[in-house]
């Protein structure tokens, strides 16, 4: 990853089948993907490999590179948003003022405090990197889903990077049900919130000088993904390898949802949504939806 950054990401909202790309993406020879989600502080995470992230070699390695416990006041193993330097007063004074902004004026706002941008993009260029020779891997795709993350690299870097923006759709009735489960939310909310972020990475990524960008679809995935994942391997310009099977041992460290205790290489299209939510609540998500759906194919 020496010479031009290469920046990949996995964008969407959360139950669209990032952690099952993850597993996937990651059991490629020349590829390191750590899942949809970095370690929390706040409690101690089970990796996928099944020993909780303080104890287990590869994210403790990982550690210690990074040098981590310097942001031993963030809620995770590394910021998730830019700091400025917290030695005085005014330095954490500054970080609060412009994550306020950011949740006012969305990520385009840390173009007004480029020090702060470039030391967060350092800092993530060296866990890509650091991730990749600990698994001998060559490219990392990024599977935390942080669009904030990919709009400060865009903003920063323009085309002096490679970035590759992979932006992962499912059925709008399906990420509802997930919702709906989770966080009890309505089919109104959660379909704006669907297509409100959708657009969002259209508008902000695709068509964009220096940027590839690619639509894949959860539900291919699961349906071909062979044929989902050879798509993916052409765009991320490594050689198609077999991938659908049980992840390799010793690159398995991944973050993200249950099935990571439980995957076996057997990929299944999620369908419950079609019996735990009625008639009406399907047909008003895909009406919020609207084009944003239909033209993915959900109808």
């Amino acid at each position: 990853m020496n010479g031009r950054p290469q920046l990949n990401f996995v964008l969407c909202p959360s139950f669209h089948g990032a952690t099952l790309l993850s597993l996937l993406l990651n059991n490629h020879s020349e590829i390191t993907s750590l899942g949809d989600a970095i370690p929390s502080r706040k409690y101690d995470q089970t990796c996928a490999c099944q020993a909780k992230v303080s104890e287990c070699p590869f994210w403790t390695e990982l550690g210690k590179r990074l040098d981590v416990e310097r942001f031993s006041e963030c809620g995770n193993f590394l910021p998730g948003l830019p700091l400025y330097s917290t030695r005085d007063g005014r330095g954490r004074h500054a970080t609060r003022w412009y994550r306020k902004a950011h949740k006012r004026f969305g990520p385009g706002i840390w173009r007004f405090a480029p020090r702060a941008a470039r030391r967060f993009a350092g800092l993530y260029q060296d866990f890509y990197q650091q991730a990749c020779d600990l698994q001998s891997a060559t490219i990392f795709v990024d599977g935390s889903k942080s669009i904030e993350r990919a709009v400060i690299f865009r903003n920063l870097y323009g085309p002096r990077a490679k970035m590759r923006i992979i932006h992962l759709y499912r059925d709008p009735r399906g990420y509802f049900n997930s919702c709906k489960k989770h966080r009890d939310q309505s089919a109104e909310s959660c379909a704006r919130e669907w297509t409100e972020y959708h657009r969002l990475v259209k508008q902000e990524f695709e068509g964009r000088r220096g940027i590839d960008y690619l639509r894949i679809c959860y539900e291919d995935v699961c349906h071909q993904p062979s044929a989902a994942m050879a798509q993916l391997f052409a765009f991320l310009d490594v050689a198609n390898e077999d991938v659908v099977r049980p992840p390799e041992p010793h690159k398995n460290h991944l973050m993200g949802n249950k099935m990571l205790a439980t995957f076996d290489g057997v990929v299944q299209v999620d369908w419950s949504w079609r019996e735990r939510i009625s008639i009406a609540e399907q047909q008003r998500v895909l009406q919020i939806a609207g084009s944003d759906a239909t033209e993915r194919g959900y109808h």
